[in-house]
């Protein structure tokens, strides 16, 4: 049944005012204000380690729509990869790789997320992490502009 559905690769590129050591640990931290898991109705991520697994529910239009995976890579400071599933994916297992490199005093943070359902919940994802670096871009620069004054 699967095998039907049409994938597509969603990808995002973004400049942090931050490290990628800075990034790469804001990312993966659970309880911190900036990961994807931030905010969230419920989120079980156990500590972030290979094969370690994650839980988490998201409201969308007043809906819970449960997420899950689990940590295929994680190369500090320079990628973090993990799976992907939930209804938006239509039960398919995505992959979300990020990779970042340094770029002088910032971080270039590229995010491709693999195998998405080629539909209008699963082009969402775009928006969804484009909010996620959005959010730690303006994070990064407040702090940044806090240190020079």
């Amino acid at each position: 049944m699967n095998s039907k559905i049409k994938t597509i690769e969603l990808n995002l590129s973004r400049t942090v005012d931050a490290t990628p050591v800075e990034v790469f640990d804001a990312w993966i931290d659970p309880a911190g204000p900036l990961s994807p898991w931030s905010g969230v109705t419920k989120a079980i991520v156990n500590p972030p380690q290979v094969d370690g697994l994650f839980y988490s529910m998201y409201q969308l239009e007043g809906q819970e729509i449960a997420h899950y995976g689990r940590f295929v890579a994680l190369e500090r400071p320079r990628k973090i990869q993990y799976t992907w599933v939930s209804e938006s994916t239509q039960g398919l297992e995505s992959i979300v790789t990020l990779n970042l490199k340094p770029e002088g005093d910032q971080t270039i943070i590229q995010v491709n997320h693999a195998n998405v359902p080629d539909d209008e919940a699963g082009r969402r994802h775009q928006q969804a992490y484009g909010y996620v670096i959005a959010r730690m871009a303006k994070y990064f620069a407040e702090i940044k502009k806090g240190k020079n004054t």
